[in-house]
């Protein structure tokens, strides 16, 4: 089990916020999730608000329980397909081009255990986003971090850059009951010529020592293994962070050796541990 550090809970992250919010008149208020971390409303309350997921296709851990709000629900018809079908102006030529385009589209895969959803990360995500990438127990081994919300922008900026470009994917992970924002992981840095990808992720310090990360992690590999087609996962991780190495050793990751010295952080030399995982095929 994780060691855990003192609690630097959601209501102590909500508090030094409002101290910030003051300089942040660059982020308007319609903009900010100011009610809790879970998963944003509109995921919640509506149907139509969750158009783009094929939950058909949903990789689904057995006796997963899926939330009852996204039990049932089918792809919903892209807009330009309904103009396409309902607009007798368009030409048969111009609704197959639109046809073919959509069906390039390619769902946001949502993964599920019995106690773990993750989904694809929201613009309401910024809150718990810089409560975790603010936090000094989080940012203590992580090489990203952030001092204000509007700041944060620029990592849900890059978690929608780096799928767009299919260079990586990375996923809010939650609760599956209650929808609570407990972290974040994923891949990024895909190399598909050689057919491998760089693994990483965080947790809120109020959830560790409790197996979320590993039962997250080993979702989301055997999707990259398996979906993806990745051969090799590789993961840096900092020589002084024992959880992060003991994560990676539950989850059959191999120790393949050290880069001394090779980042400056906070004006001293790091070393980094280099982990890796294979397909067996």
């Amino acid at each position: 089990m994780f060691n855990q550090p003192e609690i630097y809970n959601q209501a102590n992250c909500m508090k030094h916020q409002q101290q910030n919010k003051a300089n942040e008149d660059s982020l308007s208020q319609s903009e900010i999730k100011s009610e809790h971390t879970g998963m944003p409303e509109h995921l919640k309350s509506g149907i139509e608000n969750l158009s783009g997921y094929f939950l058909d296709d949903v990789k689904v851990h057995d006796n997963a329980q899926i939330p009852e709000q996204l039990k049932g629900h089918k792809y919903a018809q892209d807009k330009s397909q309904k103009a396409a079908d309902g607009n007798e102006s368009l030409s048969h030529e111009s609704r197959h081009a639109i046809q073919q385009e959509n069906e390039k589209i390619i769902p946001f895969p949502i993964l599920a255990t019995e106690r773990l959803i993750l989904r694809q990360f929201q613009e309401t995500d910024i809150e718990p986003v810089y409560c975790g990438l603010s936090h000094p127990e989080v940012i203590k081994h992580y090489g990203v971090h952030y001092d204000s919300l509007s700041a944060t922008r620029e990592q849900i900026a890059w978690f929608k850059k780096i799928e767009k470009e299919e260079t990586g994917i990375w996923w809010a992970v939650c609760n599956s009951h209650d929808h609570t924002f407990l972290g974040a992981m994923g891949f990024n840095n895909r190399n598909k010529e050689h057919r491998k990808i760089e693994m990483g992720y965080w947790l809120l310090p109020e959830f560790w020592g409790s197996g979320i990360m590993k039962e997250a992690a080993q979702m989301a590999c055997n999707y990259a293994f398996e979906t993806m087609r990745i051969h090799r996962i590789e993961a840096f991780v900092e020589t002084e962070n024992k959880n992060s190495k003991k994560v990676l050793n539950q989850l059959g990751f191999e120790f393949e050796g050290t880069m001394k010295d090779c980042e400056i952080k906070d004006g001293r030399f790091i070393s980094l541990e280099i982990y890796a995982k294979l397909n067996s095929e």
